[in-house]
């Protein structure tokens, strides 16, 4: 029987540092690669999927099998499609792996709101941030896409996956009880998943860190003069070439502090955007300190 760890998200909580500084260096574990996700849990080539064909295709792998994809959720573009991708990924999931743990990581809703704007300008977008959230332009399923609120009450996916699975297989971590002490945390992650790994080799330096203040009004203007990497967005002419050349130069420009210091999420979202967040999430927020024990929140600040 197959039990894998499920690492599922969200966006902009270290997963892209766990894929890449932390499991590779796990040595009783299987990874299972991106490409193989992609290939088989989610294959959109059959209108239902062929379950038991899924299956038997991790049955071949040895050891601990992990399975790592921010993509089980929504990715910072698709938010998972108003979350009608969140589910169908999680019944995918139940379907081909009845059995597994899953891991999932929240983060405080202005921090991620932040970052995930931030990473939309990073990969092309333009629109201003009260542009990239007014949610209410987008009415219709079928409408394109863009921000979605009920994507990040954390206590609705927690509440799906424990209809699905066992409570006791569902672990919560928050991202900033990692970004405070990354080695304990991985130290006691590793205890309760019984992974092995060498200490010393493990890198805990900023993956994709913000940028500062000045250059992130540069780059918004500069993602003008190209039309990837962002559907949602304007541009005045398309240069080729112009947006790999332009990421490169603005990561050597972010080193100089004339541009000043990274911005805070409250100086990115201003006032009115961060109030109007603060004020959405509190119910979600009270329900995770309430009912999950998720005491930690009230620390970090989560709207309550």
């Amino acid at each position: 029987m197959i039990e894998p760890i499920i690492h599922i998200g969200f966006p902009k909580t270290a997963s892209r540092w766990f894929q890449r500084q932390f499991l590779p260096y796990v040595e009783n574990i299987t990874i299972i690669s991106k490409k193989e996700i992609f290939r088989t849990i989610f294959n959109d080539q059959n209108f239902i999927p062929d379950y038991e064909s899924i299956k038997s295709q991790f049955t071949n792998y040895s050891g601990k099998l992990i399975l790592s994809d921010h993509g089980f959720v929504g990715t910072n573009h698709s938010l998972g499609i108003r979350n009608y991708l969140t589910r169908e990924h999680t019944y995918r999931l139940k379907k081909i792996f009845p059995n597994a743990k899953i891991i999932l990581f929240i983060r405080n809703q202005p921090d991620i709101i932040a970052s995930t704007y931030l990473q939309y300008i990073r990969e092309g977008g333009t629109y201003t941030l009260s542009k990239f959230i007014r949610s209410e332009r987008f009415r219709k399923l079928n409408d394109l896409i863009f921000f979605y609120y009920p994507y990040f009450e954390y206590h609705k996916l927690i509440e799906f996956y424990e209809e699905l699975y066992p409570p006791e297989n569902i672990f919560v971590y928050l991202f900033e009880d990692f970004c405070i002490n990354p080695k304990v945390f991985i130290s006691n992650l590793s205890k309760t998943f019984d992974f092995k790994y060498d200490p010393q080799r493990i890198n805990y330096n900023k993956f994709n860190p913000r940028y500062r203040k000045g250059i992130i009004p540069l780059l918004r203007f500069s993602n003008h003069f190209t039309e990837k990497n962002i559907i949602n967005k304007n541009y005045f002419i398309h240069i080729p070439a112009f947006f790999e050349y332009s990421r490169k130069a603005f990561s050597w420009l972010n080193q100089w502090e004339i541009f000043g210091n990274p911005p805070s999420s409250e100086i990115i979202l201003g006032k009115n955007n961060l109030e109007k967040i603060n004020s959405y999430y509190r119910k979600s927020n009270r329900i995770l300190v309430e009912k999950y024990k998720l005491d930690n929140i009230l620390k970090f600040k989560y709207p309550v």
